[in-house]
């Protein structure tokens, strides 16, 4: 018998109500509804956290994250809190004979500490079960905003290094950041539109490289920065960027 092709689909901030299948009318999602109509449609649904890097931590290991003392919503430059020796969901099947992949956001962590952004990354997704990957490191209020393929950040150049830093203060005085405005840490217009502006890659340039920080908006109260080549700053896939407004959301 020919194996099924698998396909789990994780997505964050998706609510009961927001496909077309469930009632949802504010996007319409018509190829998520045809896999209905050929499926079985579930009407109640249980996770071992509300917040990302927990709940995808249990669903590939199947363990509850409070076992993991790291598991918690990680930085951008955070390393991997699965083990390379942990037994995983992709390893399950790798062991039945199937190829496997990753691909979006992984937001659970990368190497061991030690990360250098312009060089081959080890304990990637490629050490947890994955055959091949294709992901953005965190979130998109996270840097680096770069995609990694398999154990390398994608476009990457060696005259333009990435520099990142989530200790480090912003240098530069005319941008904004959550330390030196703290009347900027609730959500405006004016702080969305420079959010904006500086996720999809229109930050300030110097000496050649594009330096992006983190927005006034972010949780986190210690402002970070991405020193990077502007090609690479373009952060998000546009459907999941409340950033980036000017996307245009496709049927999903």
């Amino acid at each position: 018998m020919k194996k099924p092709n698998v396909i789990l689909l994780l997505a964050d901030d998706l609510g009961y109500g927001d496909l077309s299948c469930y009632g949802g009318v504010g996007v319409s999602t018509p190829h998520i509804d045809a896999l209905l109509e050929h499926g079985i449609q579930f009407a109640d649904g249980y996770s071992t956290s509300a917040v990302c890097t927990p709940a995808r931590y249990s669903i590939l290991t199947g363990e509850y994250p409070f076992r993991n003392p790291n598991t918690r919503i990680l930085p951008g430059n955070a390393p991997c809190i699965i083990a390379k020796e942990k037994g995983t969901l992709p390893k399950i099947f790798q062991k039945a004979g199937y190829r496997t992949a990753a691909i979006g956001k992984w937001h659970l962590g990368l190497g061991n500490n030690d990360i250098d952004w312009n060089r081959e990354i080890s304990h990637t997704p490629n050490d947890v079960g994955f055959d091949y990957s294709y992901i953005f490191p965190a979130t998109n209020d996270r840097v680096p905003c770069v995609y990694l393929k398999n154990r390398l950040v994608e476009n990457l150049d060696p005259n333009d290094p990435i520099e990142v830093s989530y200790a480090a203060e912003c240098p530069f005085d005319d941008i904004p950041t959550s330390v030196r405005n703290p009347d900027m840490a609730m959500t405006t217009a004016s702080s969305t539109a420079w959010a904006g502006s500086a996720s999809c890659g229109a930050a300030p340039r110097l000496s050649g490289r594009t330096r992006i920080f983190r927005s006034s908006s972010c949780p986190k109260p210690k402002s970070s920065s991405l020193k990077t080549k502007s090609s690479l700053s373009s952060c998000t896939m546009p459907f999941i960027s409340p950033m980036c407004p000017g996307y245009p959301i496709p049927n999903l």
